[in-house]
């Protein structure tokens, strides 16, 4: 396991399916806002890592969560142009992302 490289790439999905999604499945939504759902994600990323590093892991990279707000399903649902974004997601995405810097 020491000599291993773990690549763990997450978050994506989890604000695409749950804080990025239009209003029409606003009832399938968490009831969490989404500023708690960040520190539940990385607070579930950091306890996850913890264990695999007591597994003797050593070697990590880490994705981060890219400009979720920009991509075409985002775009079109929100019918913007071709060179705007939703910010939001966006916004989410950097707030995780800064989190998770603080944790490694």
């Amino acid at each position: 396991m020491k000599k291993s490289i773990f690549s763990v790439t997450i978050g994506s999905n989890d604000f695409l399916n749950n804080c990025a999604r239009p209003v029409l499945s606003i009832g399938a939504r968490i009831s969490a806002s989404p500023y708690a759902f960040i520190g539940d994600m990385v607070s579930h990323l950091s306890h996850q890592l913890t264990r695999v590093y007591q597994l003797d892991a050593r070697k990590f990279v880490i994705g981060i969560v890219g400009p979720i707000g920009c991509m075409p399903y985002q775009k079109t649902i929100n019918q913007l142009k071709e060179d705007e974004c939703v910010e939001l997601p966006n916004k989410l995405a950097r707030q995780y992302n800064a989190k998770n810097c603080k944790i490694f």
